[in-house]
């Protein structure tokens, strides 16, 4: 189960890859033949035919951007039919957040793509699929992400409505974050817009905790915090 979990997100990222270098044929090649295309921008949807999502790959493979994945799930949900989610960075003049959502099915030709959704996001609507410790996926809006909190191979996401704990390292989950955060110490990234108060050598957050600031680099931070 696990490696074809793997082969699903590897499958889909060399989807992502190829659709912003304009490969039509490579995406094809693991398209359905009744293959269902939705692309969103800024939340507004629209259904595209084949030929029109043709032409949208063309028009994303002008635009020279670099793909940066981010984190890729798979939901098994029968032995014929899969679900992945993603999200990725196309980064070129702007770094702009594009979540992905892949419906696979077991054909007699192998695996295909038979519902594709693409949707790009306002930095203020953000958001990451987080895998919990009891293996839930949490759906979560980087506005309503207070700070992260690391404790050896863990790290606890506090939001407006609970805390998520997750396996993994800041180091990772700075990888996926908008500059909206600021690592303020070896523990700690937090949410410039959640921030209320500035001490010296502490940050105050909306939710009532305080954390410390290093003095070494307590002028650093303090300007990335403030910057606009």
């Amino acid at each position: 189960m696990i490696e074809v979990k793997k082969k699903l997100e590897r499958l889909a990222r060399h989807v992502v890859q190829s659709l912003y270098l304009g490969d039509i044929e490579h995406v094809s090649k693991y398209s359905s033949a009744n293959m269902r295309w939705i692309t969103a921008d800024y939340e507004r949807v629209s259904l595209s035919s084949k030929q029109d999502f043709d032409e949208y790959i063309r028009f994303l493979g002008k635009q020279k951007v670099s793909i940066v994945h981010v984190e890729y799930y798979t939901i098994l949900i029968t032995q014929q039919v899969s679900l992945v989610i993603g999200s990725y960075y196309a980064v070129g003049k702007d770094r702009i957040l594009h979540n992905i959502t892949l419906l696979f099915v077991m054909e007699d030709s192998g695996i295909k793509i038979k519902y594709l959704h693409l949707s790009q996001w306002l930095p203020e609507n953000y958001c990451h699929w987080i895998k919990g410790l009891d293996e839930r996926l949490y759906h979560v809006r980087e506005k309503d992400l207070i700070y992260l909190e690391s404790n050896h191979n863990h790290v606890y996401w506090h939001c407006r409505d609970g805390v998520i704990e997750s396996v993994g390292s800041l180091k990772n989950a700075e990888t996926i974050l908008s500059h909206s955060f600021v690592r303020i110490h070896k523990g700690f990234i937090i949410h410039k817009d959640h921030v209320i108060r500035i001490g010296r050598c502490y940050v105050e957050m909306d939710n009532g905790d305080s954390m410390l600031i290093p003095e070494k680099k307590f002028i650093e931070i303090r300007n990335q915090l403030v910057a606009q």
